[in-house]
């Protein structure tokens, strides 16, 4: 009797574990904010093009130049052309502002910040170098702004990168020149800039500086009247599966995908799978063991298995995805996908509580 005591209680040891191992198997359902149906958008990403446009009428700059580590190194800001020496620092003697002066110089690699602030109409530039120094400039009502440019020039044996450029928070890449002289323009037409901006990077020098008095590094903003609208995200309200209830039962694989979004501005759009989840407990009992019942995540297509218990209110399988446009804007939801207890009947929806995709 001893024996058969022990080999029960071990199997009820057994039991539980396997029931803890199959609750750890539920997941917590989708992230915050997912389970929501309504679309959720985002602004559309700057984009840098070669060159300038000629329509752009360029309003506010800010400058810098002399790299050559004499008096004159400087940066300059203002309203074009740059003409308000109130708005220009000598880099090389910047009064503190205990009336000390600090005689700075360039280094190989120098932060600069440029932020525009639209509450107060100024332009506050920030160089971190031998030392930091910080500039503010009220440019005026600049109006809508909506067109940022950036330019590099470089002289005989001097050259001037603009690297790691950022705009709020936006990586824009590294800009280099190169050969004895030469201008590079750079532009950012898509994005509007009104409510103000942040953009960053680092002026790396090499070569030989004498001729640094040759060399600047200038970001311009202004206002270009004919590029049309902003961007608009794709629209996810119309979204819905292209099989909204699956029979027969028979525990296969089906794909499904996500139809109905479109663009306002007919923009292509590419749809995403985030994630699947399912009212119904993956690899139960008496729906026959089978596991995982979807797979397809980070691909167009959900596939899903037609299976639901059988002594349940039938299944409804949960795809998250996301609708991205090919200028970065997007939208995200989900679609409802159901396998009835029986052909003809509507599946009861108790919530996105199982990760479909476990195995």
């Amino acid at each position: 009797m001893k024996h058969f005591a022990l080999i029960v209680l071990l199997f009820y040891v057994v039991l539980a574990g396997f029931h803890c191992q199959r609750n750890s198997d539920i997941a917590t359902g989708p992230a915050q904010g997912e389970s929501d149906q309504k679309p959720l958008v985002k602004s559309a990403i700057p984009v840098v093009t070669a060159g300038t446009d000629p329509d752009a009428v360029l309003q506010a700059a800010a400058r810098f130049r002399n790299f050559n580590g004499t008096a004159g190194d400087e940066f300059w800001q203002g309203e074009l052309p740059l003409s308000d020496q109130s708005c220009a620092v000598d880099f090389s003697a910047t009064p503190t502002s205990d009336g000390t002066v600090v005689v700075g110089s360039w280094l190989a690699s120098n932060h600069v910040e440029i932020v525009f602030d639209a509450a107060t109409q100024k332009l506050v530039t920030t160089i971190t170098s031998s030392h930091e120094f910080t500039n503010s400039c009220t440019v005026g009502d600049l109006g809508g702004l909506n067109y940022i440019e950036f330019e590099i020039a470089w002289k005989y044996a001097a050259t001037v990168n603009f690297e790691n450029v950022t705009l709020d928070g936006h990586a824009l890449g590294s800009f280099q020149s190169s050969g004895l002289m030469g201008v590079l323009n750079f532009m950012i037409k898509d994005y509007v800039v009104t409510g103000g901006f942040v953009l960053e990077g680092d002026i790396v020098l090499a070569g030989a500086q004498a001729g640094g008095d040759q060399c600047r590094v200038q970001v311009s903003v202004g206002l270009l009247g004919d590029i049309g609208p902003a961007n608009q995200p794709p629209d996810c309200s119309n979204a819905r599966p292209d099989k909204a209830s699956l029979w027969p039962a028979n525990r296969k694989f089906v794909p499904v995908t996500i139809l109905g979004i479109t663009d306002p501005d007919g923009d292509p759009v590419s749809v995403t799978v985030n994630r699947i989840y399912q009212d119904e407990p993956v690899d139960y009992g008496t729906s026959g063991r089978y596991a995982p019942d979807a797979y397809g995540i980070g691909t167009a297509t959900a596939h899903v298995r037609t299976e639901r218990t059988f002594k349940g209110n039938g299944r409804v399988y949960h795809i998250y995805y996301t609708a991205n446009d090919d200028k970065g804007a997007y939208c995200s939801g989900q679609v409802l996908v159901s396998v009835p207890m029986k052909k003809g009947e509507q599946s009861v929806d108790d919530g996105p509580v199982y990760n479909s995709v476990l195995k």
